[in-house]
């Protein structure tokens, strides 16, 4: 019976461990100031289009060199060209077009968080990987759709 070595084995795993492409860096932090939320417009539906509502509280410009949306919702494409910068805004759209759903054996998927990965710069610095977290669920931003307003219409009826 042949005898496998302690040394062989670990060299066997440990070629076994190894991966073909090198890892990518974790996407850094947001610039401080920086948010991102989701929208979409009727006219944006059929395209499979979103807009990433960006806010930039400083005065500091920021460019986005590219996004990409990330969640298990949706099949993750790859990242989208932006070339824009953001300087001091309340609200810029950057347009997104996202993947098909990852849809369950039962139907559609559930309404999963979202991040937005941008490669983002402020000054002359090279633009880096940036995770921006969705808030999940987003925040309703039509009026009458929140329970407070349900709650005083229902309350004035006789």
């Amino acid at each position: 019976m042949k005898r496998i070595t302690p040394a062989l084995v670990t060299a066997l795993l440990a070629a076994g461990c190894t991966s073909a492409a090198p890892a990518s860096p974790r996407p850094a932090a947001p610039p401080p100031g920086v948010t991102v939320s989701l929208a979409q417009y009727r006219s944006d539906e059929p395209v499979h289009v979103l807009q990433v509502a960006v806010r930039n509280i400083h005065e500091t410009p920021v460019y986005f060199a590219d996004v990409q949306l990330v969640t298990a919702s949706f099949k993750t494409l790859p990242p989208q060209r932006a070339d824009a910068t953001i300087r001091k805004t309340a609200r810029t759209d950057l347009p997104l077009t996202y993947g098909p759903a990852n849809c369950l054996p039962t139907g559609l998927p559930e309404v999963a968080p979202a991040t937005v990965i941008a490669r983002v710069s402020t000054g002359d610095r090279p633009p880096r990987a940036v995770a921006f977290p969705v808030p999940h669920p987003d925040p309703p931003s039509w009026p009458g759709c929140c329970a407070t307003n349900a709650r005083n219409t229902s309350s004035s009826r006789p």
